[in-house]
C-alpha cells in the first residue's frame, strides 16, 4: 500500500507539469492550427493517467469505515439524479424500485456513495449507446443478521463467464483503458463493512451486481 501511494505521487508531480505546458501550447495556436488536435489527444491520455493515479492512490489509502446511520434510498436518489445529467447522450435511462420497508443503514456513507459509484460507472460502460441500469433495494437477512440487499443490472454487454473470478482482482479490466481499479474497490469496501457482493452475467444480455451491507455496521 505504502509502495503504491508512494510511486503515485511520483508519478502525479511530472503528469501536472505535462498538462500544464500542453495546455499552455494549445492555448498559443490559433483555432485553425491542426497541431491543436496532436495537443488535445496528449491532454486527454494525462487527463486518464491522473485518473489512474487517484484510483491508484483510494485504493492504497482505504480507511476504516466511520459509520453513521443515513437513508441508502435516498443516497441512491442523489448519485442518480447526478448520473443522469451524463449520461443523456447515451440514451440510458434508470429504473429505481427502493423498498420503502428499509430503515436506516449503518454504514460509512462516503465509502458507500463510492461503491453506488463504481458499480454505477462499470454498467453505464458496459452500455454502448443505448440501454436500462435498474436499481433495487430490499430487505434480507445476511448469516442470521437484518441486511440490505442492493441490486444494480444492468442491459449492457455482459461479462465473460471466464472471467467471473478475476473482475474483482486490481488491474483486471476487460475494457480497453480501464484501469481495472474500480471493482477491486467495491470489494475491499464491502469487506470493511462485513458485506458480500456477488456477480450474475450473461454475454450480450447484461450484468447484476448483488451486494449485501449487514445493517449493524462493519469492522
Amino acid at each position: 500500500g505504502k509502495l503504491s501511494a508512494g510511486i503515485a505521487h511520483e508519478i502525479r508531480n511530472p503528469l501536472s507539469s505535462i498538462r500544464g505546458l500542453a495546455q499552455f501550447v494549445y492555448n498559443s495556436f490559433s483555432k485553425t492550427d491542426e497541431r491543436k488536435e496532436d495537443l488535445n489527444t496528449i491532454i486527454q491520455e494525462v487527463d486518464r493517467l491522473n485518473k489512474l493515479v487517484v484510483q491508484v492512490l483510494d485504493f492504497a489509502k482505504l480507511q476504516k469505515p466511520n459509520l453513521t446511520r443515513f437513508s441508502l434510498n435516498d443516497l441512491i436518489g442523489k448519485i442518480t439524479e447526478l448520473f443522469k445529467l451524463e449520461i443523456k447522450d447515451k440514451q440510458v435511462k434508470f429504473s429505481l424500485e427502493l423498498s420503502p420497508d428499509i430503515s436506516k443503514v449503518k454504514a460509512d456513507e462516503d465509502q458507500v456513495r463510492q461503491i453506488l459509484m463504481n458499480v454505477i460507472i462499470n454498467a453505464i460502460q458496459a452500455i454502448s449507446n443505448k440501454g436500462e441500469i435498474k436499481i433495487k433495494t430490499e430487505k434480507t437477512l445476511l448469516k442470521g443478521e437484518p441486511a440490505i440487499k442492493l441490486m444494480i443490472e444492468d442491459s449492457g454487454i455482459g461479462i465473460p463467464e471466464k472471467d467471473f473470478t478475476q473482475i474483482f482482482d486490481p488491474f483486471f479490466s476487460t475494457k480497453d483503458k480501464g484501469s481495472g481499479l474500480g471493482l477491486s474497490i467495491v470489494y475491499k469496501l464491502i469487506e470493511a463493512h462485513q458485506g458480500e457482493i456477488k456477480v450474475e452475467s450473461k454475454e450480450g444480455e447484461g450484468t447484476k451486481f448483488i451486494i449485501f451491507l449487514p445493517q449493524k455496521g462493519g469492522k
